[in-house]
């Protein structure tokens, strides 16, 4: 495996509580998760995409579209260590290498995302993580907990995640919706996977509350 500076991987379960299979569910004739590699595709500053998984079936539809694949266990307690245990795999080790966790279930993500995120760590070294949050414009949307809420402070750090309506809007207007995208520098990335589940992060069942 060539040194890679960055690189795009997209974890992608079978199984889903709310729908089981969804990764292969067929929207205009392709499936769920080749829409969202497609589309990863149309990254200007990223080319090389891996898909990671515990599912044959996945795997397998994966490579007759033409996708790299990397097979991963079925214990893997998030996206997060999926991807970092697909880098391990497929020999991918560069310390300096910047890594984008784009989610399998994002077929329509703005590419121009992904280049915003990757642009952000190769222009300040101080950053080790960075994601992505949007105004919430839907009012329903404030209460609903499968919506993720972020709060974050003067410089866009960020403060909480939650599945709460958080901050306290009296209009319900004014807060930030968390998109599901993540830029880790690998050497980061490897501390993460080495941190055990957070009590808080048990208790929202979100990946980034690890601390």
């Amino acid at each position: 495996m060539p040194l890679l500076k960055q690189l795009i991987v997209i974890p992608a379960r079978y199984e889903s509580v709310r729908f089981s299979g969804k990764m292969l569910a067929k929207i205009l004739g392709k499936s769920l998760i080749q829409h969202t590699f497609e589309n990863a595709k149309r990254s200007k500053k990223i080319k090389h995409i891996l898909i990671t998984s515990d599912d044959n079936r996945i795997l397998e539809h994966a490579q007759d579209f033409g996708a790299e694949v990397v097979k991963t266990r079925k214990s893997c307690p998030n996206g997060t260590t999926r991807v970092f245990e697909a880098l391990k795999k497929a020999k991918i080790t560069s310390q300096t290498a910047i890594v984008i966790n784009v989610q399998g279930d994002e077929p329509i993500l703005n590419p121009k995302s992904i280049d915003k995120l990757c642009a952000l760590l190769e222009n300040d070294p101080k950053i080790k993580m960075a994601t992505l949050v949007t105004p919430i414009k839907d009012k329903k949307h404030f209460d609903d907990p499968s919506i993720v809420k972020c709060i974050f402070d003067k410089d866009f750090n960020a403060l909480y995640f939650s599945r709460a309506p958080i901050p306290y809007m009296k209009n319900k207007t004014g807060a930030y919706q968390h998109i599901g995208i993540y830029a880790f520098r690998y050497s980061f990335l490897e501390t993460y996977c080495k941190l055990p589940d957070s009590p808080i992060q048990k208790a929202e069942d979100l990946e980034q509350l690890n601390q």
